[in-house]
């Protein structure tokens, strides 16, 4: 398996070598159908439990799988008891200083970076580069693990804010990968470490990095601004999209022409079958924002949304989270006023609808907080950060990634409001 860190755009160098090759509810996952892939690594999990009893040895590929399939589908809590387990029980049977126990370890870092804990993680990944580095001394092949571990040091290092220690740790990550022999995973190993030491540079020329979990507006709009949020949504199911993978690969060009490609297949606007067309246009729209296109993404925007509306109603949560995109964009392309107002319309029927506490109803105030401060209206920024935050700390821990995402917004928030932005 090959994990990406999707909330931040990393990329983890790690691939797990398992003896345990079938990881049930995998093909489902990397598909698209999470609910599906969760289903079949449940119903594996139950069958060998029952056949074998608790902590058994035979339900590794299973706690594996369905930790990280949790994970990776936004229930980090969930996945971490999981994942937890699993390398309790390889620790049992294979010995804790085994290559497969220290893999399962690396696991219960990855959990810990989506939960927010990115300190917690480094201490995880650190442990098993220099388990692996002495395993390394022996097996070679063990070699590019430790590499890989301490890839995902510095992505940790990067989480915590340090982005100089972690762009140090990278450019040594890439320098000894460029030197290995050659190996099968070696040159992806490298793409992966060279693709996170180009994020960790940029990081250092922006001076810091972004609180786990959230991410900047598309676009990146002012460069001074740095306020980050988790508003941009694709309510498109993954195995919609057929751009998904290579937009997570950052690969934007590939992820346009993909969905073009797609989108040309199906019937002209307001043609019978045109619906079909919807996860498309969410598509297209995610893809030219991220890549900093905002204009362009505009009449895909504007689909989606009359699209969304016909078939789901004006008032649903996918129809409510497409409008905050077009906010979004609207406000980084200059539209601010226009795109303000459709922020907070979106985020007062998203209230009504979902409840002040959803997440998506977070997400989208979040969004109005950051419109205002690409707006020079801090205050009114500072008193909806405050509000966020407040809500946020209800519903969480106080180091989880929305409380900790949200305090740093409101932070930002008031340093421009005191004229120190």
């Amino acid at each position: 398996m090959k994990y990406m860190f999707r909330v931040a755009g990393w990329r983890l160098a790690f691939l797990i070598h398992f003896p345990e090759n079938e990881l049930p509810g995998q093909g489902l996952f990397d598909s698209g159908d999470q609910v599906g892939a969760e289903a079949e690594a449940r119903a594996a999990l139950k069958d060998v439990v029952s056949g074998h009893g608790s902590g058994c040895v035979e339900a590794l590929p299973c706690l594996d799988s369905l930790g990280m399939i949790l994970t990776l589908s936004g229930r980090p809590e969930e996945g971490m008891d999981f994942l937890r387990e699993a390398y309790e029980i390889c620790g049992r049977h294979r010995g804790c200083n085994s290559g497969v126990t220290y893999a399962r370890l690396i696991n219960l870092g990855i959990c810990e970076l989506y939960l927010g804990l990115p300190r917690e993680a480094l201490a995880r990944f650190r442990e098993a580069r220099k388990a692996w580095e002495g395993i390394a001394r022996h097996d070679p092949e063990r070699l590019l693990d430790a590499l890989g571990a301490q890839d995902m040091e510095a992505l940790a290092l990067a989480e915590d804010g340090r982005a100089g220690e972690a762009h140090a740790l990278l450019e040594d990550a890439v320098s000894a990968l460029e030197r290995a022999a050659p190996h099968p995973k070696r040159d992806e190993y490298l793409e992966m470490a060279r693709e996170n030491l180009r994020i960790a540079l940029e990081l250092v020329r922006r001076g810091g990095t972004a609180p786990a979990g959230w991410e900047p507006m598309p676009g990146g709009g002012d460069p001074d601004m740095g306020i980050y949020l988790c508003s941009w949504q694709n309510p498109a199911k993954g195995n919609d999209d057929p751009a998904r993978e290579m937009r997570e690969a950052r690969d934007f060009a590939g992820a346009e022409a993909k969905a073009l490609e797609a989108l040309a297949l199906l019937p002209g606007q307001g043609a019978p079958g045109r619906d079909r067309a919807l996860p498309l246009l969410d598509s297209l729209a995610w893809t030219l924002a991220m890549a900093g296109r905002n204009a362009e993404a505009f009449p895909y925007l504007d689909e989606a949304i009359s699209v969304s509306a016909r078939l789901l109603g004006h008032d649903h949560a996918g129809t409510l989270a497409r409008k905050v995109n077009m906010g979004m964009v609207m406000v980084l392309s200059g539209r601010s006023d226009e795109g303000l107002a459709l922020l907070e319309e979106a985020a007062d029927a998203s209230a009504e609808l979902l409840g002040r506490e959803d997440p998506r109803t977070l997400a989208a105030r979040t969004a109005v907080g950051a419109a205002l401060s690409q707006c020079r209206r801090h205050e009114r920024a500072v008193e909806v950060f405050r509000d966020v935050l407040a809500v946020a700390a209800r519903l969480g821990s106080g180091d989880g990634p929305m409380v900790v995402s949200a305090r740093a917004n409101l932070r930002r928030a008031e340093e421009f409001l005191g004229g120190l932005g």
